[in-house]
Protein backbone atom coordinates (compact mmCIF):
# COMPACT_ATOMS: atom_id res chain seq x y z
CA UNK A 1 0.00 0.00 0.00
CA UNK A 2 1.10 3.27 -0.83
CA UNK A 3 -0.19 6.23 1.33
CA UNK A 4 0.40 8.54 -1.13
CA UNK A 5 -0.70 6.57 -4.29
CA UNK A 6 -3.61 6.57 -6.16
CA UNK A 7 -6.81 7.20 -3.98
CA UNK A 8 -9.27 7.94 -7.08
CA UNK A 9 -11.04 5.02 -6.02
CA UNK A 10 -11.42 6.14 -2.38
CA UNK A 11 -12.15 9.58 -2.95
CA UNK A 12 -15.16 8.30 -5.30
CA UNK A 13 -16.97 6.59 -2.25
CA UNK A 14 -15.97 9.56 -0.04
CA UNK A 15 -18.41 11.48 -2.23
CA UNK A 16 -21.44 8.67 -2.36
CA UNK A 17 -20.72 9.22 1.64
CA UNK A 18 -21.44 12.87 1.48
CA UNK A 19 -24.38 12.48 -0.69
CA UNK A 20 -25.60 9.44 1.60
CA UNK A 21 -23.90 8.64 4.82
CA UNK A 22 -25.50 4.64 4.56
CA UNK A 23 -22.64 4.14 1.36
CA UNK A 24 -20.16 4.92 4.62
CA UNK A 25 -19.41 0.91 4.82
CA UNK A 26 -18.81 0.79 0.87
CA UNK A 27 -16.22 2.97 1.33
CA UNK A 28 -14.59 1.40 4.54
CA UNK A 29 -14.50 -1.94 2.56
CA UNK A 30 -12.84 0.32 -0.37
CA UNK A 31 -10.44 1.61 2.37
CA UNK A 32 -9.74 -2.34 4.11
CA UNK A 33 -8.91 -3.24 0.75
CA UNK A 34 -6.76 -0.25 -0.43
CA UNK A 35 -4.72 -0.43 2.69
CA UNK A 36 -3.69 -4.18 2.70
CA UNK A 37 -6.37 -5.55 5.26
CA UNK A 38 -6.44 -3.32 7.91
CA UNK A 39 -10.18 -3.55 9.67
CA UNK A 40 -11.59 -0.22 9.34
CA UNK A 41 -14.33 1.87 11.53
CA UNK A 42 -16.12 4.80 11.78
CA UNK A 43 -18.66 6.06 14.64
CA UNK A 44 -20.13 9.33 15.45
CA UNK A 45 -22.63 11.61 16.36
CA UNK A 46 -23.86 15.08 15.07
CA UNK A 47 -26.91 15.84 17.23
CA UNK A 48 -27.34 19.24 15.87
CA UNK A 49 -27.99 17.24 12.50
CA UNK A 50 -29.47 14.45 13.70
CA UNK A 51 -26.83 12.33 12.52
CA UNK A 52 -25.96 8.95 14.02
CA UNK A 53 -23.61 7.18 12.57
CA UNK A 54 -23.30 4.49 15.37
CA UNK A 55 -20.38 1.74 14.68
CA UNK A 56 -19.69 1.59 10.88
CA UNK A 57 -17.01 -1.32 9.99
CA UNK A 58 -14.96 -3.49 7.62
CA UNK A 59 -12.99 -6.52 7.88
CA UNK A 60 -14.40 -7.25 11.89
CA UNK A 61 -17.04 -9.94 12.35
CA UNK A 62 -20.90 -8.57 12.65
CA UNK A 63 -21.17 -10.59 15.92
CA UNK A 64 -17.41 -8.94 17.73
CA UNK A 65 -18.96 -5.83 16.37
CA UNK A 66 -21.92 -6.66 18.90
CA UNK A 67 -20.42 -7.94 21.56
CA UNK A 68 -18.23 -4.71 21.48
CA UNK A 69 -20.95 -2.18 21.66
CA UNK A 70 -22.66 -4.37 23.87
CA UNK A 71 -20.36 -4.33 26.62
CA UNK A 72 -16.38 -3.94 25.30
CA UNK A 73 -17.02 -0.28 24.79
CA UNK A 74 -16.65 0.77 28.20
CA UNK A 75 -13.75 -2.11 28.24
CA UNK A 76 -12.06 -0.39 26.16
CA UNK A 77 -8.47 0.62 27.00
CA UNK A 78 -7.75 2.76 23.82
CA UNK A 79 -10.59 5.22 24.32
CA UNK A 80 -10.39 7.34 27.12
CA UNK A 81 -7.20 8.79 25.98
CA UNK A 82 -7.76 8.75 22.08
CA UNK A 83 -10.73 11.13 22.95
CA UNK A 84 -7.96 13.88 23.92
CA UNK A 85 -6.28 13.84 20.74
CA UNK A 86 -6.28 16.85 19.07
CA UNK A 87 -8.67 16.59 15.87
CA UNK A 88 -7.21 15.64 12.68
CA UNK A 89 -4.17 14.11 13.63
CA UNK A 90 -3.49 10.68 13.52
CA UNK A 91 -2.48 8.53 16.81
CA UNK A 92 -1.49 5.24 16.99
CA UNK A 93 -2.41 2.72 19.55
CA UNK A 94 0.66 2.71 21.09
CA UNK A 95 0.29 6.34 21.84
CA UNK A 96 -3.07 5.55 23.33
CA UNK A 97 -2.32 2.79 25.48
CA UNK A 98 1.00 1.13 25.48
CA UNK A 99 1.80 -2.59 24.23
CA UNK A 100 2.48 -3.40 27.88
CA UNK A 101 -0.69 -2.54 29.43
CA UNK A 102 -3.12 -4.00 25.89
CA UNK A 103 -2.16 -7.48 26.64
CA UNK A 104 -2.88 -7.80 30.14
CA UNK A 105 -6.41 -6.29 29.37
CA UNK A 106 -9.60 -7.53 28.84
CA UNK A 107 -10.52 -6.18 25.79
CA UNK A 108 -7.29 -7.57 24.23
CA UNK A 109 -7.53 -11.37 25.78
CA UNK A 110 -11.64 -11.62 25.55
CA UNK A 111 -11.80 -9.75 22.26
CA UNK A 112 -8.98 -8.41 20.26
CA UNK A 113 -6.84 -11.30 20.27
CA UNK A 114 -9.91 -13.65 19.22
CA UNK A 115 -10.22 -11.87 15.82
CA UNK A 116 -6.74 -13.06 14.76
CA UNK A 117 -4.89 -10.85 17.37
CA UNK A 118 -5.89 -7.43 16.54
CA UNK A 119 -2.91 -5.92 18.05
CA UNK A 120 -2.32 -2.47 16.97
CA UNK A 121 -3.60 0.48 14.21
CA UNK A 122 -4.48 3.89 14.85
CA UNK A 123 -7.19 6.36 14.22
CA UNK A 124 -8.02 9.92 13.91
CA UNK A 125 -10.10 12.36 15.71
CA UNK A 126 -12.44 13.90 12.65
CA UNK A 127 -14.31 16.61 14.93
CA UNK A 128 -14.88 16.16 18.85
CA UNK A 129 -17.69 18.50 21.04
CA UNK A 130 -20.50 17.95 23.19
CA UNK A 131 -22.28 18.00 20.18
CA UNK A 132 -20.24 16.71 17.07
CA UNK A 133 -17.72 13.27 17.20
CA UNK A 134 -16.61 11.39 14.30
CA UNK A 135 -13.82 9.58 14.28
CA UNK A 136 -11.69 7.11 11.80
CA UNK A 137 -10.01 3.95 12.81
CA UNK A 138 -8.13 0.98 12.08
CA UNK A 139 -7.05 -2.39 13.61
CA UNK A 140 -4.25 -4.28 12.38
CA UNK A 141 -3.35 -8.15 13.19
CA UNK A 142 -0.08 -8.42 15.06
CA UNK A 143 1.17 -10.34 11.86
CA UNK A 144 0.64 -7.31 9.66
CA UNK A 145 1.78 -4.68 11.86
CA UNK A 146 5.35 -4.09 10.70
CA UNK A 147 4.12 -3.69 6.97
CA UNK A 148 1.10 -2.11 7.65
CA UNK A 149 1.07 0.40 10.60
CA UNK A 150 3.33 2.63 9.19
CA UNK A 151 1.27 3.30 6.11
CA UNK A 152 -2.02 2.77 7.88
CA UNK A 153 -0.77 6.07 9.89
CA UNK A 154 0.13 8.07 6.71
CA UNK A 155 -3.08 7.07 4.99
CA UNK A 156 -4.81 8.46 8.03
CA UNK A 157 -2.91 11.80 7.46
CA UNK A 158 -3.82 12.20 3.97
CA UNK A 159 -7.76 11.06 4.82
CA UNK A 160 -8.72 13.13 7.64
CA UNK A 161 -8.75 16.75 6.05
CA UNK A 162 -11.07 14.75 3.19
CA UNK A 163 -12.81 13.31 5.73
CA UNK A 164 -13.62 16.53 7.95
CA UNK A 165 -14.76 18.36 4.54
CA UNK A 166 -16.99 14.85 3.59
CA UNK A 167 -18.96 15.69 6.81
CA UNK A 168 -19.01 19.05 6.63
CA UNK A 169 -20.12 18.64 3.44
CA UNK A 170 -22.97 16.07 4.74
CA UNK A 171 -23.94 18.74 6.98
CA UNK A 172 -25.39 20.80 4.05
CA UNK A 173 -27.08 17.91 2.54
CA UNK A 174 -29.17 17.38 5.45
CA UNK A 175 -32.31 17.45 4.95
CA UNK A 176 -34.16 21.16 6.21
CA UNK A 177 -31.32 21.79 8.12
CA UNK A 178 -29.46 23.61 4.30
CA UNK A 179 -30.35 27.24 5.71
CA UNK A 180 -29.60 26.83 9.52
CA UNK A 181 -25.84 25.33 9.23
CA UNK A 182 -24.96 27.63 6.46
CA UNK A 183 -25.69 30.49 8.51
CA UNK A 184 -24.18 28.97 11.36
CA UNK A 185 -21.01 29.18 9.99
CA UNK A 186 -20.99 32.56 10.65
CA UNK A 187 -19.37 31.57 13.71
CA UNK A 188 -16.46 30.50 12.35
CA UNK A 189 -14.06 30.80 9.46
CA UNK A 190 -14.99 28.34 7.32
CA UNK A 191 -16.02 30.21 3.89
CA UNK A 192 -18.19 28.00 1.82
CA UNK A 193 -19.10 29.43 -1.63
CA UNK A 194 -21.44 27.20 -4.01
CA UNK A 195 -21.20 28.02 -7.52
CA UNK A 196 -23.06 26.68 -11.05
CA UNK A 197 -20.94 24.22 -13.20
CA UNK A 198 -20.03 26.97 -14.38
CA UNK A 199 -18.29 29.06 -12.21
CA UNK A 200 -21.22 31.63 -11.13
CA UNK A 201 -21.90 32.24 -7.75
CA UNK A 202 -25.20 30.71 -6.43
CA UNK A 203 -24.60 31.45 -2.47
CA UNK A 204 -21.31 32.38 -0.37
CA UNK A 205 -21.66 31.90 3.62
CA UNK A 206 -21.04 34.82 5.58
CA UNK A 207 -17.07 34.06 6.20
CA UNK A 208 -16.74 33.33 2.35
CA UNK A 209 -18.45 36.94 1.57
CA UNK A 210 -15.42 38.30 3.85
CA UNK A 211 -12.99 36.43 2.01
CA UNK A 212 -14.35 37.52 -1.17
CA UNK A 213 -14.47 40.86 -0.43
CA UNK A 214 -10.67 40.46 0.73
CA UNK A 215 -10.05 39.04 -2.15
CA UNK A 216 -7.01 37.28 -0.40
CA UNK A 217 -8.06 33.64 -1.75
CA UNK A 218 -11.09 34.10 -4.46
CA UNK A 219 -13.30 36.91 -5.48
CA UNK A 220 -15.76 37.31 -7.97
CA UNK A 221 -14.80 38.71 -11.59
CA UNK A 222 -17.17 41.06 -13.36
CA UNK A 223 -19.24 37.90 -15.11
CA UNK A 224 -19.84 36.82 -11.38
CA UNK A 225 -17.55 34.00 -11.83
CA UNK A 226 -15.69 32.84 -8.93
CA UNK A 227 -12.24 33.11 -9.21
CA UNK A 228 -9.10 32.09 -6.88
CA UNK A 229 -5.98 33.68 -6.65
CA UNK A 230 -3.66 30.62 -7.15
CA UNK A 231 -5.19 29.97 -10.88
CA UNK A 232 -4.03 26.06 -10.17
CA UNK A 233 -7.55 25.39 -7.97
CA UNK A 234 -9.66 26.62 -11.16
CA UNK A 235 -7.83 24.52 -13.57
CA UNK A 236 -7.52 21.36 -11.79
CA UNK A 237 -11.54 21.64 -10.89
CA UNK A 238 -12.14 22.39 -14.45
CA UNK A 239 -9.66 19.59 -16.00
CA UNK A 240 -12.63 17.23 -14.09
CA UNK A 241 -9.45 14.57 -12.22
CA UNK A 242 -9.81 16.88 -9.32
CA UNK A 243 -13.60 18.15 -10.16
CA UNK A 244 -14.96 14.85 -10.12
CA UNK A 245 -13.68 13.79 -6.65
CA UNK A 246 -13.73 15.88 -3.12
CA UNK A 247 -10.23 17.05 -3.20
CA UNK A 248 -8.00 19.44 -1.32
CA UNK A 249 -5.52 21.97 -2.27
CA UNK A 250 -3.02 23.47 0.22
CA UNK A 251 -1.34 26.65 -0.19
CA UNK A 252 0.40 29.09 1.34
CA UNK A 253 0.74 32.84 0.65
CA UNK A 254 1.88 36.64 1.10
CA UNK A 255 -0.18 38.46 2.86
CA UNK A 256 1.27 41.61 3.87
CA UNK A 257 4.65 39.77 4.29
CA UNK A 258 3.18 36.99 6.16
CA UNK A 259 2.75 33.86 5.30
CA UNK A 260 -0.89 31.89 5.22
CA UNK A 261 -1.89 28.80 4.70
CA UNK A 262 -4.82 27.98 3.34
CA UNK A 263 -6.58 24.83 2.31
CA UNK A 264 -9.67 24.09 -0.59
CA UNK A 265 -11.66 21.78 -0.63
CA UNK A 266 -14.43 20.83 -3.71
CA UNK A 267 -16.70 18.28 -4.60
CA UNK A 268 -19.28 18.34 -7.53
CA UNK A 269 -22.94 17.35 -6.70
CA UNK A 270 -25.39 16.17 -8.62
CA UNK A 271 -28.62 18.06 -7.10
CA UNK A 272 -31.18 15.18 -8.51
CA UNK A 273 -29.25 13.06 -5.53
CA UNK A 274 -31.24 15.79 -3.07
CA UNK A 275 -34.73 16.15 -1.87
CA UNK A 276 -36.39 19.37 -0.97
CA UNK A 277 -37.30 22.48 -3.16
CA UNK A 278 -35.06 24.66 -0.41
CA UNK A 279 -32.32 23.56 -2.44
CA UNK A 280 -33.44 24.12 -5.53
CA UNK A 281 -34.44 28.18 -4.80
CA UNK A 282 -30.49 27.97 -3.30
CA UNK A 283 -28.74 26.91 -6.39
CA UNK A 284 -30.55 28.18 -8.67
CA UNK A 285 -32.07 25.56 -10.29
CA UNK A 286 -29.37 24.02 -11.17
CA UNK A 287 -28.89 20.45 -11.56
CA UNK A 288 -24.88 20.14 -11.38
CA UNK A 289 -23.47 22.46 -8.43
CA UNK A 290 -20.22 23.09 -7.12
CA UNK A 291 -19.24 23.28 -3.34
CA UNK A 292 -16.34 24.99 -2.22
CA UNK A 293 -14.98 24.91 1.38
CA UNK A 294 -12.00 27.08 2.00
CA UNK A 295 -9.83 27.18 5.79
CA UNK A 296 -7.22 29.20 6.69
CA UNK A 297 -5.04 25.98 8.21
CA UNK A 298 -2.15 27.90 10.13
CA UNK A 299 -0.80 31.61 9.70
CA UNK A 300 2.99 30.23 9.11
CA UNK A 301 4.91 33.22 10.01
CA UNK A 302 2.87 33.90 13.43
CA UNK A 303 4.08 30.23 14.42
CA UNK A 304 7.49 31.00 13.24
CA UNK A 305 7.52 34.11 15.31
CA UNK A 306 6.49 32.16 18.51
CA UNK A 307 8.80 29.26 17.75
CA UNK A 308 11.96 32.10 17.40
CA UNK A 309 10.86 34.27 20.08
CA UNK A 310 9.08 31.86 23.16
CA UNK A 311 10.81 28.52 21.94
CA UNK A 312 13.97 30.48 21.47
CA UNK A 313 14.74 27.99 18.48
CA UNK A 314 16.92 29.11 15.09
CA UNK A 315 16.25 29.64 11.96
CA UNK A 316 17.07 25.94 10.56
CA UNK A 317 15.40 24.40 13.75
CA UNK A 318 12.32 26.31 12.73
CA UNK A 319 12.64 25.03 9.08
CA UNK A 320 13.18 21.68 10.15
CA UNK A 321 10.23 21.54 12.60
CA UNK A 322 7.80 22.99 10.31
CA UNK A 323 8.67 20.94 7.48
CA UNK A 324 8.05 17.32 10.38
CA UNK A 325 4.60 18.96 10.89
CA UNK A 326 3.93 19.00 7.41
CA UNK A 327 4.44 15.60 7.05
CA UNK A 328 8.31 15.33 5.58
CA UNK A 329 10.82 12.87 6.93
CA UNK A 330 13.78 13.67 7.73
CA UNK A 331 15.62 11.82 4.74
CA UNK A 332 13.27 14.00 2.45
CA UNK A 333 14.46 17.21 3.86
CA UNK A 334 18.16 15.45 3.88
CA UNK A 335 17.63 15.16 0.24
CA UNK A 336 16.00 18.73 -0.78
CA UNK A 337 18.09 20.66 1.18
CA UNK A 338 21.70 18.47 0.57
CA UNK A 339 22.44 18.00 4.29
CA UNK A 340 23.66 14.97 5.96
CA UNK A 341 21.21 12.99 8.13
CA UNK A 342 23.22 13.76 11.00
CA UNK A 343 23.29 17.59 10.57
CA UNK A 344 19.09 17.29 10.06
CA UNK A 345 18.83 14.59 13.33
CA UNK A 346 20.96 16.83 15.32
CA UNK A 347 18.81 20.17 14.41
CA UNK A 348 15.66 18.24 15.13
CA UNK A 349 17.14 16.50 18.11
CA UNK A 350 17.92 20.12 19.35
CA UNK A 351 14.25 21.52 18.44
CA UNK A 352 12.27 18.92 20.24
CA UNK A 353 14.47 19.22 23.55
CA UNK A 354 13.50 23.37 23.05
CA UNK A 355 9.74 22.38 22.31
CA UNK A 356 9.76 19.80 25.06
CA UNK A 357 8.35 16.99 22.91
CA UNK A 358 10.34 13.81 23.34
CA UNK A 359 9.04 12.09 19.65
CA UNK A 360 8.95 13.12 16.15
CA UNK A 361 5.36 11.93 16.09
CA UNK A 362 4.30 14.69 18.79
CA UNK A 363 5.47 17.07 16.55
CA UNK A 364 2.35 17.87 14.76
CA UNK A 365 0.23 18.01 17.83
CA UNK A 366 2.66 20.44 19.28
CA UNK A 367 2.24 22.90 16.39
CA UNK A 368 -1.26 23.09 16.20
CA UNK A 369 -1.46 23.55 19.85
CA UNK A 370 0.61 26.51 19.69
CA UNK A 371 -1.09 28.24 16.49
CA UNK A 372 -4.95 27.16 18.90
CA UNK A 373 -3.84 29.29 21.16
CA UNK A 374 -2.74 32.07 19.42
CA UNK A 375 -6.12 31.61 17.67
CA UNK A 376 -7.74 31.97 21.43
CA UNK A 377 -5.60 34.95 22.59
CA UNK A 378 -6.31 37.23 19.43
CA UNK A 379 -10.06 36.05 19.86
CA UNK A 380 -10.42 37.67 22.68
Amino acid sequence: MDAYGNLGGLLSKLIACAIDNKNIERFLDELSAYSGGVATHIFGHDFDRNINLSMRYSGYAPEAIDEFTDYYAGKNIWGERFVQAQPGVPVSCEWMAPSEALVKSEIYNDWLRPQENLYSGGGVLLSNSANRMFALGGNIRYRDVERLHGPWMRLLGVLAPQLHSIFEISRILQGNSLAQFLASTARNDTAIVLTSNGGRLLHANAPAQRELALGRFMWIDMLGKLKFVDEEIGRSCRSGGFGRNLGTLRRAIGENGKKVEYAVDFMRVDASHIDGTQYWALIGGKEIFDVFIVRVLKDVQKIENILRRKYELTPREIAVTLDIESGMSPNEICSRDGLSKYTIRAQLKSAMTKLDVHRQASIPRKILEISDRNSDRESR
